[in-house]
């Protein structure tokens, strides 16, 4: 199975907004440049609360916890889920099977500043193709692509299907900005849930199902 989180709320800081005092002290904080910050709506609210759309952007933790989840169950364990973020700024990135992610929060961003600026590291690595691309091929190869949303139908039948792309929403609210070329919408809950929580019960869905647990 391939698990792609999509529209993710994972930037750096924009330029025009480096000097800005609360960009000073998050680099001071965790002794970074500028140019290396990630936007956290958390200590960047104070310009941000302006924007269009604030709420599909400046949560990294959202990703830090969702790869978490995903790279540490029995599934990636075993090397059958494959990890690839997409992010609201449309950069595409694959996380290597085997990745122990840090679980410290500063540790992380230092690593997702560096594939967010195209730098290659040891484990992550930035890819220069379009996702509409990456789904276009797969569906070519017999994938089937699943998009996890609130208002889709309630069908888990295709769990055990080798060859699932499962998109799932990496930003806190808000719709989805792209129109992706899903075979199945589907929802695992008749309200919203945290996108880790989904990642997590998908996972565990899939063990089951393939008689991992």
């Amino acid at each position: 199975m391939k698990l792609f989180l999509v529209e993710a709320a994972l930037s750096l800081v924009p330029k025009r907004y480096r000097n800005h005092p609360t960009v000073r002290n998050w680099c001071k904080r965790f002794n970074r440049k500028p140019h290396e910050a990630i936007l956290d709506i958390n200590y960047h609210f104070q310009f941000m609360k302006e924007w269009e759309y604030p709420g599909k952007w400046g949560r990294p933790d959202i990703v830090h916890y969702s790869l978490l989840c995903a790279l540490e169950s029995p599934l990636a364990k075993k090397g059958l889920l494959d990890v690839y973020v997409h992010t609201i700024e449309d950069k595409v990135f694959y996380v290597e099977k085997g990745t122990r992610l840090p679980r410290s929060y500063s540790r992380f961003i230092g690593i997702m500043s560096r594939v967010l600026r195209g730098i290659d590291t040891p484990r992550v690595h930035p890819l220069k193709v379009k996702i509409e691309d990456l789904l276009s091929q797969w569906k070519g190869e017999g994938y089937r692509i699943v998009l996890l949303d609130e208002g889709g139908e309630r069908d888990l039948s295709w769990i055990e299907e080798e060859k699932v792309v499962l998109l799932v929403g990496a930003f806190p609210e808000g719709p989805f900005l792209k129109n992706y070329p899903t075979d199945k919408r589907v929802s695992i809950w008749n309200e919203p849930l945290n996108t880790w929580n989904v990642v997590a019960e998908v996972i565990a869905s899939r063990e089951r199902a393939i008689g991992l647990l």
